[in-house]
């Protein structure tokens, strides 16, 4: 039995799903790792820049355009993001199977998703 907004009672069946109200109470817990590891990309991709200017000279001098010089270090990072996630992945999931093998788990049932591993990517690039 529930009430509509004009008082009168209905009788049927209500769902109701948590769901949504727990995928956003958990989005508050994650706001600081994720600025901590946005800082730690910054930071790299600054220490990169820095060691490499002279390799931006030579680029400026032979004639590479700003833009382009820019580019190939979003490349860069877009390559050494792809593969640390490809590697993490791989060894996450081998890392799953031995501790599922050995059972340490405790009967504990792993994900083998990818869509965290894309999701990740996302997030850093």
């Amino acid at each position: 039995v529930g009430l509509r907004q004009d008082g009168t009672s209905t009788i049927g069946v209500w769902a109701y799903s948590s769901i949504g109200a727990t995928a956003i109470k958990g989005l508050g817990v994650l706001i600081v790792p994720m600025l901590i590891a946005a800082f730690i990309v910054l930071n790299t991709m600054l220490g990169t820049v820095y060691e490499r200017l002279k390799d931006i000279g030579i680029y400026a001098a032979v004639g590479l355009a700003p833009s382009h010089i820019a580019l190939l270090f979003i490349a860069e990072a877009c390559a050494y993001a792809v593969l640390g996630i490809t590697l993490g992945y791989l060894g996450g999931q081998g890392m799953g199977l031995v501790l599922n093998h050995l059972d340490m788990l405790g009967g504990l049932n792993l994900n083998y998703s990818s869509l965290a591993a894309v999701f990740s990517a996302l997030i850093v690039m």
